[in-house]
């Protein structure tokens, strides 16, 4: 009987053909490298978002405290001109805010007076919006009610400068007629600068309410030129003060 006739090319392409296929099957060194990189680096972005969460530059809360401006921003140039003479009152005061500069030793900033009387910087009688009026005395409230005492003259917070004489200006509010006007002041205030010369509590920076509320404040010296102001009505106010 004739014995089978094996081709030697028909072997090499079996066994070329297992080895293909075996190759397929199993994962080759550098895709195995690949994955175990790809899964490195998840694990360590994990980490890092994990690690930032828990460690945040910058803490969390600011996120939610400077993201949106007060909505009483522009409430000087929203206020409307009272024509006519106005008699303030000491039982009508909600709060005043004063200064006191170098150039301006007994300056005037703004008194506000029941129901939404404001006199400016200027001694102009303007009527402020119930949204603007109702922003501005709750701050002015907190700023007297919520915050640790300084200790320091008229409940002064004072900024960190490379220099003295900064002006001081400070707030009088009315929370019962029939007692003392509570009083805070901020020395040196300026926007973009809130590091305090010591802490005071826990606080390091100026605190929120107060950055808001006096930074607010400015408007009402918007169009004051010095020498131009109602001096006499700025007389009676500051006699309401007193």
């Amino acid at each position: 009987m004739p014995h089978p006739v094996i081709s030697l090319k028909g072997l090499e392409a079996q066994s070329l053909g297992d080895q293909l296929n075996l190759e397929s099957s199993i994962p080759t060194r550098r895709s195995i490298v690949a994955t175990s990189r790809i899964s490195l680096l998840f694990l360590t972005l994990a980490s890092a978002i994990l690690f930032l969460y828990q460690h945040p530059l910058v803490p969390m809360s600011s996120i939610y405290t400077t993201a949106a401006p007060n909505p009483a921003v522009g409430w000087h140039s929203r206020a409307v001109r009272v024509h006519g003479s106005f008699t303030p009152t000491r039982a009508s005061l909600a709060f005043a805010s004063q200064l006191n500069a170098p150039v301006d030793p007994e300056g005037f900033n703004a008194a506000f007076f029941a129901p939404n009387i404001v006199v400016d910087a200027r001694g102009v009688v303007l009527k402020v919006r119930s949204q603007d009026w109702n922003s501005l005395t709750s701050l002015a409230r907190r700023a007297v009610t919520e915050l640790p005492e300084t200790g320091l003259f008229r409940n002064q917070w004072r900024i960190l400068h490379p220099r003295t004489g900064y002006p001081i200006d400070w707030l009088s509010v009315n929370l019962d007629p029939h007692d003392e006007l509570k009083e805070v002041a901020v020395y040196g205030y300026e926007q973009g600068n809130d590091v305090l010369e010591q802490p005071v509590g826990e606080y390091t920076t100026l605190p929120p309410i107060l950055k808001e509320l006096f930074g607010l404040l400015q408007e009402a010296r918007d169009g004051y030129v010095r020498g131009e102001e109602d001096t006499a009505v700025i007389d009676r106010v500051k006699e309401v003060l007193a």
